[in-house]
């Protein structure tokens, strides 16, 4: 027997909905480098990181070169004291609405020329790039996360017919790199809301969550759903089963049907209902949100905590 629900929205529920609505704002440095470089390579990797954070839709990105007060000059980023004082630089980010800073460091842009065998013999180009990264909290300036970045090795390794064309192919390989330092230090939060659902028997059916388009959520979505208890004061987490996401409503809104684990999620949402009713203000059940995306079949996964 199918059974709809239907609830009262909570005031709270909507008051946290609005809060997770609000995305971090980075503000992405300028990347120092090493001086036999050149400016030209390493502005194409950091558009690359630009690029590629922004696609996440996880966050807001502001590039400090399109802020007048934070612009300085080609020629003058590798003096030591052209980025001015780096205090006063972060607080002015901050005052900007800055909740996190990127900085990098390109150490390597290594383009070799080789040759191809046989009658049609012709010349190619291979890139090679390093970098590190660095995830700066814009109100202590302390170290959030670093991360030591290599493209065009392995399986990076990509060809080009000309220099240019070579490092353009080897920063495709940079969006799986972002979207896994991205993935690791801005967490999504997300709710199942409590407003409507459809249980199928003692098993949860569908459901609806606080994310959407604004986080990048399409149809077909596969998100894992885990349930987090405190044992010891530490936190726990255990998978309980698996959403798919059937229709993008609005940009924090999306409908799921459950594809595994109904019957587990149905007890947790009945326990969660309980409290909701008896203690409210202890009831809102928590959900982090990972973007990390299955390859094969273009399947994408995301990880959900209850």
């Amino acid at each position: 027997m199918r059974k709809k629900i239907f609830l009262t929205s909570v005031f709270s529920l909507l008051a946290l909905t609005n809060v997770m609505a609000q995305k971090p704002v980075v503000y992405v440095e300028y990347f120092s480098y090493t001086a036999s470089l050149g400016a030209s390579p390493v502005e194409q990797v950091r558009n690359s990181v630009i690029a590629n954070i922004t696609n996440t839709q996880r966050v807001e990105v502001i590039d400090v070169a399109s802020v007048p007060s934070l612009q300085v000059e080609a020629e003058r980023r590798q003096q030591e004291a052209a980025m001015g004082d780096e205090t006063a630089r972060r607080g002015v980010m901050q005052q900007a609405g800055a909740t996190h800073i990127i900085q990098g460091f390109v150490s390597q842009i290594s383009i070799s020329k080789n040759r191809t065998e046989g009658t049609d013999a012709h010349d190619y180009y291979t890139a090679t790039v390093d970098y590190t990264i660095k995830l700066i909290d814009a109100a202590s300036g302390k170290l959030v996360k670093s991360a030591d970045i290599s493209l065009g090795k392995g399986f990076d390794l990509s060809t080009g017919n000309t220099p240019d064309e070579a490092l353009r192919a080897v920063l495709k390989a940079n969006k799986k790199k972002i979207e896994d330092f991205v993935d690791e230090n801005f967490k999504l939060k997300a709710i199942i809301l409590p407003d409507e659902f459809t249980v199928d028997g003692d098993e949860l059916e569908t459901c609806m969550i606080t994310l959407g388009s604004d986080h990048g959520i399409d149809k077909g979505q596969q998100i894992e759903v885990f349930t987090t208890k405190l044992i010891a004061g530490r936190e726990t987490k255990k998978a309980i089963g698996t959403l798919k996401v059937t229709e993008v409503m609005a940009g924090d809104l999306s409908m799921c049907k459950v594809t595994k684990g109904g019957k587990e999620m149905k007890t947790v949402m009945d326990e969660y209902l309980k409290l909701l009713s008896e203690d409210p203000d202890h009831a809102i059940p928590l959900l982090q949100v990972s973007t990390k995306k299955k390859t094969g079949l273009g399947a994408k996964l995301r990880s959900i905590n209850f």
